[in-house]
């Protein structure tokens, strides 16, 4: 049973990051090249909350479980804005290195031309590779308690936790992947209400996982929020469909490119 488990909610974490890895990014060097530097930046900025953590508890007593409870909603509160910091650091390099010849450079180093990748291109590889370290280190440990020994629920607690985690990191490599492509976009436009918008919406969903162990409250307001996140997603990187009032027709980000082809593969050169 445990290793039904482990495998179950392995394809559900990963599944999709998997496949979105293989088909969008392996075909391109540049995009490796950029998912390598993504997931790096993710790293730093996981190497510095967990600094600020260990300081916190140092610091503190940790035996007042209202202490704890308070300290640990703070320590999520500031790991969130020193990720949303090197996200905004990920676009800032990748838009130095934006230029055509430092692209063609980079292209013949690794031996593939092509044109340059569009802005919705790199936030969406930029946010593959948080999506990725992200759910990765979120889910690894509770994967390996999967294969036991010991039975969840045994002692009164939902049986549910597997599958409910392994739901919640998914859901949480597609916010990544939008938050990214959200950014970059409030970013290019220089607008810092796209770009407060996007913490409060991290914020909001790293405070929903306070709601567990209620499992079907954190799961169902997680899921309309990963509905809502995407659907943004989608109106900021130009998608067919958008409504005029939205303004994505009238200030366009690159090219009208980005709304006849999709925004994970280039325009096929004629």
């Amino acid at each position: 049973m445990g290793l039904v488990m482990f495998f179950g909610c392995s394809f559900i974490t990963f599944g999709p990051a998997f496949a979105l890895f293989i088909f969008t990014v392996t075909d391109s060097p540049v995009r490796v090249i950029i998912l390598v530097v993504g997931a790096s930046l993710w790293l730093v900025s996981l190497l510095l909350s967990s600094l600020l953590w260990y300081a916190l508890v140092s610091l503190c007593n940790g035996s007042n479980p209202n202490l704890q409870l308070h300290l640990l909603a703070t320590g999520a509160a500031v790991a969130v804005l020193i990720q949303e910091t090197f996200r905004a650091a990920s676009y800032k390099l990748l838009r130095f290195f934006s230029q055509k010849k430092t692209h063609a450079g980079l292209a013949s180093f690794v031996g593939k031309g092509g044109p340059p990748l569009s802005l919705q291109q790199k936030a969406f590889v930029s946010g593959l590779a948080f999506g990725l370290m992200s759910s990765y280190f979120s889910f690894a440990n509770i994967l390996s308690l999967s294969l036991g020994p010991g039975i969840v629920g045994i002692h009164g607690e939902s049986s549910h936790f597997f599958i409910t985690s392994a739901l919640q990191s998914m859901m949480q490599f597609f916010l990544q992947i939008c938050w990214s492509v959200q950014l970059f976009s409030a970013c290019e436009r220089a607008s810092w209400a796209r770009g407060g918008a996007v913490v409060l919406t991290h914020l909001l969903s790293c405070g929903l996982s306070f709601l567990n162990p209620r499992y079907y409250a954190s799961l169902l307001l997680q899921s309309v929020l990963v509905v809502a996140v995407v659907i943004w997603a989608w109106v900021e990187a130009g998608g067919r469909g958008c409504p005029g009032w939205l303004g994505v027709g009238d200030q366009p980000l690159t090219k009208v490119e980005t709304v006849q082809y999709s925004a994970l593969r280039s325009p096929v050169e004629q």
